[in-house]
Formats: structure tokens, C-alpha cells, sequence
């Protein structure tokens, strides 16, 4: 996705395959610092705030 900064909510369309009711999942996130040299991950979600339990097209339970 292209690069974003400062503050305000980056969205991003999920494009794997369907998810499966009744499953849990986790959502997780990476940030880049990228220059000539190539791309090193500088920051890391780390807690289980992005889990939760998928029940169909509903919204997804904490």
C-alpha cells in the first residue's frame, strides 16, 4: 500500500481468500522505513487487540 504519515486512518481492502465462519483470526500490522539500501521494519502490532472471532457477514466480535 503506498506509504502514509501523520495522523488520520489508513484503510486497506482485504484481498486473500474468504474468511471461515466460526474461526478466529488476527489482524496485524508492519511499518517500513525504506530507502537505497532496501526496506527494514521499524514497528510491529504486538498485542491481541486484532483478534477476533469471524461470524459470517456480521460484524466481526472482539
Amino acid at each position: 500500500m503506498p506509504k502514509f504519515t501523520g495522523g488520520g486512518n489508513v484503510t486497506h481492502t482485504y484481498a486473500g481468500p474468504d474468511l471461515e465462519i466460526g474461526m478466529y483470526y488476527q489482524f496485524r500490522v508492519f511499518s517500513f522505513h525504506e530507502d537505497l539500501s532496501g526496506r527494514t521494519p521499524i514497528s510491529a502490532t504486538e498485542d491481541l487487540r486484532g483478534v477476533f472471532f469471524y461470524l459470517g457477514n456480521e460484524s466481526p466480535a472482539p
